[in-house]
């Protein structure tokens, strides 16, 4: 299903950017909420198949009303929404955010990007993000691993806080290789996961299956190793310090100077509520004695 507001800006991203056959319908916005009651269904995804693929559609349908308060509320949480969505170049014309939920990252991406296209699964979600009104951001509702556009349509893409809920069986790798597949070349993804943290581990989360959060089914947490086989070759930062709000007024503030500074070493070292990971899609080099055309 594809939530559109602007024709005119519709009609031109349709014809060029779309695969209509992994599409099942596109609508209007404002009928689109009319139909909120529609089942999506895709051929490649079963929406409710928890266990299998990761977490159900209608886990986040059920928390995308209550979803913004108690992250909007959270300096670490914002912290982390701003490290991953800086890494896209201001001025990237055409962006995606991937995994969008309610609208968190795509906001502050239709400050950065003249268009973003933003995906998920969870249709409850996507109603959320329209109430915001945002007016460059189009919203298709569609599974991560089976993305209805055609290739290398993106400047860059954003996945923030998305890919914990697939399950590391192929799931991961199937998000990851489309992200990669829609990504023009020399394009930026970024990519934010919870962390698998030293405190974490002693506090005694689990890391994978289902965590404390009430309502939520399922997660997976990364380690750096985890994340470095899911994107190789990417640096990698661990972001988001709880124990630095315990310092008045300069806790929330000194998050983003300590990701930027110490980022790398805290994500090999186990710290860091969450991991960020940059992968730059450049062009091969040229072999030498190779052609070259004029």
């Amino acid at each position: 299903m594809l939530l559109l507001s602007n024709p005119c800006r519709v009609r031109r991203f349709y014809e060029n950017a779309m695969q209509p056959e992994r599409l099942k319908s596109s609508v209007p916005i404002s009928k689109a909420i009319r139909l909120s009651s529609r089942t999506y269904t895709n051929s490649s995804m079963n929406l409710e198949s928890t266990g299998t693929t990761g977490s159900a559609a209608s886990v986040w349908d059920r928390e995308a009303s209550c979803y913004d308060a108690a992250r909007q509320a959270d300096p670490v949480y914002r912290s982390c929404i701003h490290l991953v969505v800086r890494e896209i170049p201001k001025g990237t014309a055409l962006c995606l955010d991937a995994g969008c939920g309610t609208g968190l990252s795509t906001l502050a991406l239709s400050a950065r990007c003249g268009t973003i296209v933003a995906v998920d699964y969870s249709l409850g979600s996507l109603q959320i993000l329209k109430s915001k009104g945002l007016r460059n951001v189009m919203a298709v509702q569609a599974d991560l691993r089976a993305l209805p556009f055609k290739e290398s349509v993106f400047g860059g893409c954003v996945c923030a806080n998305t890919l914990q809920h697939f399950t590391p069986d192929g799931s991961q790798h199937r998000a990851i290789a489309e992200l990669e597949r829609v990504t023009r070349q020399n394009g930026v993804i970024s990519v934010s996961v919870h962390h698998y943290s030293k405190s974490k581990r002693k506090d005694g989360w689990v890391k994978e299956g289902k965590p404390g959060q009430a309502g939520i089914d399922y997660i997976f947490r990364f380690t750096h190793d985890d994340l470095l086989t899911l994107l190789p070759g990417s640096p990698i930062r661990g972001v988001g310090y709880y124990k630095l709000l315990t310092i008045p007024f300069f806790g929330a503030r000194l998050q983003n100077v300590l990701a930027t500074l110490l980022g790398r070493i805290a994500a090999l070292t186990g710290h860091g509520h969450m991991l960020i990971a940059v992968l730059s899609r450049r062009r091969p080099r040229a072999q030498k004695g190779s052609a070259v055309r004029r």
